[in-house]
């Protein structure tokens, strides 16, 4: 089994039988099939001495006067994010561009920037005494992970093992327990 990096290309890659199985946060072109594992809420990471850090709710006007590290999911924009920001008219500044959600995490500390990551992983990456998950502003909603495969590989009995098994052990962990990087 391999893993690789998430790249531009990757869902031709599935469609051309290169890439076997995706684990993704956006829309799978047709001819693809997905199934949803989980949803997710957006949290901001920041600094412990960012002023939205002792706020316990966080307006769009205020996530959007700060500076913010993106993580370059696809053409240096983050995804679902970016795109509802820009279907309300209201664009976010990019201040980082970082290629991964570590990436963005690790880049917090000491600094006045706001990481927007999924809420688990958010969770997860925060530092006691150094940097502190908030909820996102309402606006950006929620977003949805899935795997996605071609639909040669539908009765492929390995393949079908492995989809059956990420999600039966993602349905076990229960929610709010995924975690990636």
């Amino acid at each position: 089994m391999l893993f690789s990096r998430w790249h531009h290309a990757v869902f031709s890659d599935a469609e051309h039988g290169m890439v076997d199985l995706l684990i993704h946060g956006t829309t799978a072109p047709p001819p693809l099939r997905s199934r949803v594992l989980f949803e997710e809420e957006y949290a901001c990471l920041v600094s412990s001495r960012h002023p939205l850090a002792q706020r316990t709710a966080v307006s769009l006007a205020d996530y959007l006067e700060s500076a913010h590290i993106v993580v370059d999911i696809a053409d240096g924009r983050q995804g679902n994010i970016d795109r509802r920001l820009e279907s309300l008219g209201k664009p976010r500044r990019a201040s980082v561009t970082v290629p991964y959600h570590a990436a963005a995490a690790a880049a917090v500390p000491g600094t006045a920037l706001v990481a927007t990551l999924p809420r688990a992983f958010a969770i997860q990456h925060a530092s006691p005494g150094t940097t502190v998950v908030i909820p996102g502003p309402g606006e950006l909603g929620r977003t949805s992970f899935a795997m996605s495969w071609h639909p040669r590989l539908d009765d492929d009995a390995a393949q079908r093992w492995l989809r059956e098994t990420i999600t039966a052990t993602l349905n076990a962990a229960g929610p709010g327990s995924t975690s990636f990087a």
